[in-house]
């Protein structure tokens, strides 16, 4: 899954529920791993 370099920063809250959903993480685990690949 490779990620855009022009995606936002800040994923909306339905990004994170599929994110949550496909990954089996929480949200905040979801939001530091989105950090780390930016």
């Amino acid at each position: 899954m490779g990620i855009n370099k022009s995606v936002p920063t800040k994923l909306t809250n339905a990004q994170l529920k599929q994110l949550e959903k496909v990954s089996g993480f929480s949200e905040q685990q979801v939001q530091e791993w989105y950090r780390e690949f930016l």
